[in-house]
């Protein structure tokens, strides 16, 4: 049954084709009405018919994507909804789950950004597609920092350090920024834990003596060398 109304969906549209809109019309329209279910299931059928055609729709769907993101007041229930509409059946399509990093991360839902960031490196499998991973993570550490140090809210800011540090993706330059945040919060003991981490790495050995120094920290552990 479901073969066969697919099959005559296919029909379906080979058969209006001269008649009705072109596709991309009636996508962008079901699109403009937030109409994100028969969207999806066009894109599916357009999809298993023509590969050339379902990348243009995919092209429509990501600006309209970016649109929703520069109007004001941004509607975020309407892009979560329609990203994860999409998501639910495509869900390895890297192009739109960074787009759901970046509604996550303006969103401060920092948590749910972190997860969606570690579902897409595990759809990454060339450079370029992890280059677009690599910026989307770059942006949500950048708003979690934005959101959390005009405040100086040390303890929230190592709260999502240490859940990105558990989540695997900790980088040096943010086990780095870790170390100062718990120097800021007067950690010292978690600062020297962290610091050790980095103590054998010659492109942060420096950089760590000199940021302990003001705080007359020392590592908990000495090299072996």
């Amino acid at each position: 049954l479901h073969v066969r109304s697919r099959r005559q969906r296919q029909m379906c549209i080979r058969d209006r084709s001269s008649t009705t809109p072109s596709t991309s019309s009636l996508f962008n329209k079901l699109l403009q009405h937030a109409k994100y279910t028969e969207a999806v299931q066009l894109f599916s059928t357009i999809e298993s018919i023509s590969e050339d055609e379902s990348k243009d729709l995919l092209i429509l769907f990501t600006s309209h994507i970016n649109q929703l993101f520069e109007r004001q007041p941004r509607d975020y229930a309407r892009i979560d909804h329609a990203i994860n509409t999409y998501l639910a059946d495509f869900y390895n399509d890297l192009r739109v789950l960074t787009l759901l990093v970046k509604s996550y991360s303006q969103q401060a839902r920092f948590h749910e950004g972190i997860r969606s960031v570690q579902l897409a490196y595990s759809y990454a499998y060339t450079d370029q597609q992890r280059k677009w991973v690599n910026h989307s993570y770059e942006e949500l550490i950048r708003h979690i920092n934005n959101a959390f140090t005009p405040s100086r809210n040390w303890e929230k800011l190592i709260e999502f350090y240490l859940f990105i540090f558990d989540s695997g993706l900790l980088t040096r330059a943010e086990q780095f920024n870790l170390i100062k945040l718990y120097l800021l919060s007067d950690n010292y003991y978690q600062a020297s834990i962290h610091a050790d981490a980095l103590k054998d790495d010659p492109l942060w050995q420096q950089k760590v003596a000199d940021l302990l120094k003001p705080y007359n920290v020392c590592l908990l552990y000495t090299s072996d060398a």
